[in-house]
């Protein structure tokens, strides 16, 4: 299954960052983004289940020792298993034979991006679990995320009328899918709050009247 990692997960925990530096496991590559979310899903579900066992001991309700585990570590861990799901999900389906040779670069591409950003928003785990310590780890992410998005520039337009997202999460006055580039503009100056109101800072750039001292 998708979780069978956890058969593993006290090898994953005794690796860090360094481990997968020693064994060559590259910072751009599928099986480094794959390796970090297994060891986060595996701290975080050692966590989930110590502050379960802690609240046993101080006498909290079940109830209760549950709505206080999904704050921090129960809904963090929910969040980490769909984001590693969708990546799995994507790598294995670009790997199929019936992907264009040529669509591979700019697909793995958009994965990675996807798998930096994400591991980027669980930095603080990473270093509270001590998988990562200095600024390597995050240097590396964050380096890694601005060269893709450099690389992926030129594609973006390209990608975005693939994936076809509608309007309101695309949130771009020019790329509205009604193609009325111009009339939009213009819209979102004419509707924008203050737009045909004095600017509240207009004495600002007005010259004052000095008063002549003679």
């Amino acid at each position: 299954g998708t979780a069978a990692f956890i058969t593993r997960r006290d090898a994953i925990l005794n690796s860090d960052f360094e481990t997968l530096l020693r064994k060559d496991v590259r910072i751009e590559s599928p099986e480094f983004v794959s390796q970090c979310y297994e060891w986060l899903m595996c701290w975080l579900l050692k966590q989930s289940v110590a502050q379960m066992e802690e609240a046993s001991k101080i006498g909290l309700d079940t109830f209760t020792a549950r709505n206080n585990c999904q704050v921090y570590r129960a809904r963090d861990l929910s969040r980490a298993y769909a984001e590693y799901y969708a990546l799995e999900s994507f790598r294995s389906r670009c790997a199929r034979t019936d992907v264009k040779e040529d669509l591979r670069p700019v697909l793995f591409r958009v994965y990675l991006l996807y798998g930096m950003w994400c591991l980027d928003r669980h930095m603080t785990t990473f270093y509270a679990g001590s998988f990562a310590k200095g600024s390597q780890f995050a240097d590396s992410v964050r380096g890694t995320l601005l060269r893709i998005c450099g690389e992926l520039r030129d594609s973006a337009v390209a990608i975005a009328d693939a994936l076809a997202p509608p309007d309101w999460v695309l949130n771009s006055v020019i790329a509205k899918s009604d193609g009325r580039l111009y009339e939009n503009i213009q819209s979102v100056f004419m509707t924008n709050p203050g737009a045909l109101e004095r600017a509240s800072w207009w004495k600002d750039v007005i010259p004052s009247k000095l008063k002549s001292k003679l």
